[in-house]
């Protein structure tokens, strides 16, 4: 019992040790994305860094449109009941007309 006290003890300890590390942490917006880059690793290669944020902001907004038709509709309606909604809004979530992604919406 006094053993299986003292190796949650020390594995307790370990892991205090292990959260009272740094960290570095970045805040990136670009385009309407917000990236909170975050890493432990202290040899993290800035190249490789640099590469993966870029990734992300590249890659997670075709994503989003794809995968968020309805948050998008949601956007627009809720723009369009506060007499803030244009043309340019519009373009700027989808690329398509109003009634392409209202047709996926009304479907579910």
């Amino acid at each position: 019992m006094i053993k299986k006290i003292k190796l949650c003890a020390a594995a307790v300890f370990f892991i205090f040790v292990l959260s009272l590390k740094a960290s570095a942490q970045d805040v990136i917006k670009k385009k309407g994305y917000t990236l909170t880059f975050e890493s432990n690793y202290a040899e993290l290669n800035p190249a490789l860094k640099q590469r993966l944020i870029e990734t992300f902001f590249k890659v997670y907004p075709e994503l989003s449109k794809e995968y968020n038709k309805k948050a998008i509709v949601k956007k627009l309606d809720a723009q369009m009941r506060d007499h803030t909604y244009t043309e340019q809004t519009r373009k700027d979530l989808i690329e398509k007309t109003l009634d392409e992604p209202w047709a996926d919406y009304t479907k579910n």
